[in-house]
């Protein structure tokens, strides 16, 4: 994350002038008087979960709506420059695997940590340091994604060193991939070592296409020009070093599928599936901390190339992160507060009259769900997917209906959550947001 001003001043700054009024109405506010959230997540058993930069708490609401909120856990941070309680991530079978995993800034000793914590009885005990790293002021990335390849992949900037970005065996400037318990996973570039992908100055978002598997991003901040939107590949060098130009790329490297000059701070992203508003289905969504607004990047179907980076809501205020909701709907932080986007505010053309259409009933659901399915081609396959990419179940398709019993392929029970049904018809892919619910 790279401000234009310090992060403390900039917090001085907005307390003097006092909040400011979001820049459209289709955004609303959901929780608000909050201290500085950072990183926040949905859990699948619905609670919401939100990270404090400066304090290291972490907060739990028992649900979007409620007002009832708790302490689940505190973490020690070094809060000075960038540093702090910086991301947070729910392991990919919680709340049967019931670890939650968080980035921060340890004080003492001072260090950056990749860490867990188990979920009991509403909060979070037996914290495990998996990961330790060096610390800067600045430039020390702490986002977090897990995979669809369960792996937890951890952002990590160059620590102000940008000599070291692209050094294979260097930790600064890249981003890396652990197993669940912190085990360095193997990659192209050696089976003990943990990085994924280098040549990056500090990548501030990361996030995973939950229909795509392998589909990925990631934001990250550039000096005076060229913040980058990115697609994440393994083995891949971003091209970040003492020699980077502005606006080229050094040769061999991986081109940026977005620049943003001046620089606007890219922040944390996500990937709309299954949302209120099918126009940007596989759309990437960004907020940005200096601007403050919500930013997306939309894809040609049929070559998939990235259209220019367009801006939806000026809202005003720093955004931290931006989350795709149980509902759909886009959801970030700012400095204070958690919004709701209730609707894309970009024209989109209408879909055309032979779109297929894909209908569930009921939904949410704790017991069967019946899908209903209206084309005029013929179906190829309907599949079910969890957030994190995995197929969970394949359907049979029949007069244009189908069932899920909320099982897997194996015949056991999926835990209460989201998922995504999948439509394949001839080469289009259509999706539909699931809501799982507790029995």
């Amino acid at each position: 994350m790279r401000p234009l001003r310090p992060l403390l001043l900039l917090l001085l700054t907005l307390t003097l002038a006092g909040p400011r009024p979001a820049g459209a109405q289709s955004s609303i506010m959901v929780k608000g008087g909050l201290d500085f959230p950072v990183a926040f997540r949905f859990a699948p058993d619905g609670r919401l979960f939100y990270c404090e930069l400066f304090t290291g708490r972490i907060q739990v609401f028992d649900s979007p709506t409620s007002d009832e909120l708790h302490t689940w856990a505190t973490l020690s941070v070094d809060s000075d420059g960038e540093r702090g309680l910086l991301g947070m991530e729910f392991h990919p079978q919680f709340p049967d695997s019931p670890y939650v995993y968080f980035f921060h800034t340890n004080r003492n000793p001072l260090e950056n940590r990749v860490v867990r914590l188990r979920d009991v009885n509403g909060v979070g005990v037996n914290a495990q340091v998996l990961f330790r790293l060096p610390v800067s002021e600045l430039h020390n990335g702490g986002r977090l994604a897990f995979g669809p390849d369960g792996r937890l992949y951890v952002t990590f900037g160059d620590l102000e060193v940008a000599a070291a970005a692209r050094v294979i065996g260097d930790v600064r400037g890249k981003i890396h991939r652990l197993t669940p318990l912190g085990v360095p996973a193997g990659t192209l570039f050696g089976p003990t070592n943990p990085a994924f992908a280098r040549g990056i100055r500090n990548a501030f978002g990361i996030c995973f296409d939950p229909a795509v598997p392998g589909r990925a991003f990631f934001t990250e901040n550039g000096p005076d020009c060229d913040d980058e939107v990115n697609a994440l590949w393994s083995g891949a060098d971003y091209g970040w070093g003492t020699s980077d130009p502005c606006g080229g790329d050094i040769p061999g490297t991986t081109k940026p599928i977005a620049r943003l000059s001046p620089t606007v701070a890219p922040t944390g992203c996500c990937v709309y599936r299954g949302g209120p508003d099918p126009g940007f289905e596989g759309a990437l969504f960004f907020g940005t901390f200096n601007q403050g607004d919500i930013r997306c990047v939309t894809f040609d179907p049929l070559t998939g190339e990235p259209n220019p980076v367009r801006t939806l809501t000026p809202h005003g205020d720093a955004v931290l992160d931006v989350v795709q909701g149980p509902d759909g709907r886009i959801w970030y932080s700012t400095f204070d507060a958690i919004y709701r986007l209730m609707s894309v505010t970009v024209s989109v053309p209408p879909a055309g009259p032979t779109a297929p259409r894909l209908s569930a009933w009921p939904n949410p659901s704790a017991r069967d769900v019946s899908f209903r399915i209206t084309t005029p081609h013929d179906v190829v396959s309907l599949e079910v997917y969890d957030t994190n990419g995995r197929r969970i179940r394949d359907l049979a398709v029949s007069s244009g209906l189908a069932r899920w019993d909320g099982t897997d392929t194996r015949g056991a029970r999926v835990p209460p959550g989201v998922y995504l049904a999948r439509l394949r018809e001839g080469n289009a892919v259509h999706h539909l947001r699931i809501v799982r619910l507790a029995r």
